[in-house]
C-alpha cells in the first residue's frame, strides 16, 4: 500500500438484494455486507440468488463496515435463503442482512420512498424499494 491507501478488498458472495441504483447486499459464510458499486447498469442486472465477485474499499464511515466504490462481476446463479422474520425491535440489529417485518401501513411518503408502519407497539419507518428512484 502506498501513500496510506488501503489495499481493495475481493469478495465471491451471493446477491441478497438491490437497493436504489448502485446499492446491493450479499451475503456468505462469513456474514453479509452492503456494497455501493460504480457501474450502475451491472448492479441493475442482479437478482436475489446471484453469485457475484465484488471488488471495493472498505467504507468505515457507517455503524458497520460496507464496501465502496466496488466493481461487480457476475459469475453465476447461487441460492439466496428466504428473508428472516424479525419484529420492529429486532430489526435494529440486524445490517446488510435481508430480513422481514410485518406491519400495518399508517401513512406512505412515495416521493421520499418511505412507508411508516406499526408492529406491535413500535412505529418504525421503511424504505419503499418498489417506488425506489434514487
Amino acid at each position: 500500500m502506498r501513500d496510506g491507501a488501503e489495499a481493495p478488498i475481493r469478495i465471491r458472495a451471493v446477491g441478497r438484494a438491490v437497493s436504489g441504483k448502485n446499492r446491493f447486499f450479499i451475503s456468505d459464510e462469513s456474514g453479509h455486507l452492503m456494497v455501493t458499486a460504480t457501474e450502475r447498469s451491472e448492479v441493475a442486472k442482479l437478482s436475489p440468488g446471484d453469485l457475484v465477485e465484488v471488488e471495493g474499499l472498505a467504507d468505515r464511515s457507517l455503524e458497520k463496515i460496507s464496501l465502496k466504490d466496488a466493481t461487480v462481476r457476475y459469475v453465476g446463479k447461487g441460492y439466496s435463503k428466504p428473508p428472516l422474520p424479525v419484529t420492529a425491535i429486532e430489526a435494529k440489529s440486524y445490517f446488510a442482512e435481508l430480513i422481514e417485518v410485518e406491519g400495518l401501513l399508517i401513512t406512505n411518503q412515495l416521493e421520499k420512498n418511505w412507508l411508516l408502519l406499526r408492529n406491535g407497539g413500535s412505529i418504525f419507518r421503511v424504505r419503499d424499494r418498489d417506488n425506489d428512484h434514487t
